[in-house]
Formats: structure tokens, C-alpha cells, sequence
């Protein structure tokens, strides 16, 4: 679970994630830098789950970019499957389970996707119109491959960042099911990325970037 200065989202995400009817998981947050009350919101689940191991916090002093902080949660993962709740998405109770489901079922896929709901009302069986696998679709096997991180390019494309170097590795299988949401609001990612005045310079505010950016969107390069 990357986050960053989410707090009034976070909970929501952990709520959907306890209702599944598969069980077998462990949840790492890392936290990019957040200023907000993303600790505070965090406290209660801590406090019922870090003992036992269910549950890690990580946090970054400063922001580092979505590349590296899912790299960091991979690094700390246990499992053999990986799975991504990004903090301000949502699981629906069967998500998890149909997606080991259809992974167990096609044993030389490296990747199972589930349908998303995006854009409050709206759903596809895989990929939401004109965008890439969206984090919380996806389930896939462990594998040496990591995130591209912001040192070498920051994007909204996640295919560049990661899913066309993983679709190397193996087949991905869908299970053409809508069990998660894509939740839409005004300060998601990408949205900042493409911000029509020039992307950039919102996004280097937003999330306090201090390095030399290399940065890429899908509609465009700077």
C-alpha cells in the first residue's frame, strides 16, 4: 500500500481489505513523506495488527516517488503473491480470492487482473478505457523485476514502469470480474501529471520534489 497524504482515504482501503473472503495476506504501508494525518489515521490498525505481523509501516522522511516506495514494500514482502491497494482504492469482498483463483488456474501466467470500477459509475472487465492496469487490478507472482523509480523516469504510464517489463516474464490472465475500484478524485497521480498548464510544475509542488526530474506522461514529455 504506497501512500502519500491520504489520510481521509486510508482507512476505507484497510476496511475493504479486512472484508475479504480471502485471509491469507499481510498488508506493508509505506508512507512517501506524507505531512498529513496519515499517521493518525493509521493508529487504530496498528495497533490491532503490527504485533502480530499482519501489518508493517514504513515511512520515508521525504517524498521518493511511487516507483520506489512500491519497490521498498517489495523488498519487505513476504509472500509469494503480490497484490496492491494503492491507499485511496478499494477491494470489493471476493477481489483477492478471484484473483488467486485465476492465477492458480493458469500456472504459466506471471500476472491475474480482475475489472475495475472507475469514474464513480463506470466499469470494464479489464483495463479501464484509454489507461494502463491500474495497481489495485493486479495480482501477480513474486519476481526479481523492480518498479522503475523517479532517478530514472517519473510517469503515469505504469506499463513503462513496470507491466510491459513483467509481461516478459509470463502471460497475464484476467478473470473479467469488476472487484475493486479505481477511485477517482481531483488529487490522484496522474491527474497531477497531465495537469493541462504543463504537468510538471503541480506535480513538483504537490509532492515536494526536490531532485532533477526526468519526467513522462502519455500525452506528452518533458
Amino acid at each position: 500500500m504506497p501512500t502519500f497524504e491520504q489520510a481521509a482515504f486510508i482507512g476505507r482501503a484497510l476496511d475493504s481489505l479486512d472484508a475479504q473472503t480471502w485471509t491469507d495476506w499481510e498488508v506493508i504501508v509505506i508512507d512517501d513523506g506524507s505531512q498529513d494525518d496519515t499517521a493518525i489515521a493509521l493508529a487504530p490498525w496498528l495497533a490491532r495488527w503490527e504485533a502480530s505481523g499482519r501489518l508493517r509501516y514504513l515511512r520515508f522522511d521525504h517524498n521518493r516517488g511511487l516507483g520506489c516506495a512500491i519497490n521498498a514494500g517489495l523488498d519487505a514482502a513476504r509472500g509469494e503473491l503480490i497484490a496492491y491497494l494503492p491507499s485511496d482504492d478499494l477491494y470489493f469482498r471476493a477481489h483477492l480470492g478471484q484473483l488467486v483463483a485465476c492465477l492458480d488456474a493458469a500456472p504459466g501466467a506471471v500476472l491475474a487482473c480482475s475489472g475495475v470500477r472507475h469514474h464513480y459509475n463506470r466499469s470494464a472487465p479489464a483495463a479501464a478505457p484509454g489507461e494502463c492496469l491500474q495497481p489495485v487490478q493486479c495480482l501477480h507472482r513474486r519476481v526479481a523485476l523492480r518498479w522503475r523509480e523517479r532517478g530514472d523516469v517519473e510517469s503515469d504510464d505504469l506499463d513503462r514502469l513496470f507491466w510491459t517489463a513483467l509481461g516478459e516474464c509470463g502471460a497475464f490472465v484476467g478473470t473479467g470480474k469488476v472487484s475493486c475500484e479505481w477511485v477517482d478524485h481531483p488529487a490522484q497521480r496522474h491527474k497531477r501529471m497531465r495537469e493541462p498548464a504543463g504537468g510538471i510544475n503541480p506535480f513538483r509542488q504537490h509532492y515536494r520534489v526536490r531532485e532533477p526530474l526526468r519526467f513522462h506522461t502519455t500525452t506528452g514529455n518533458a
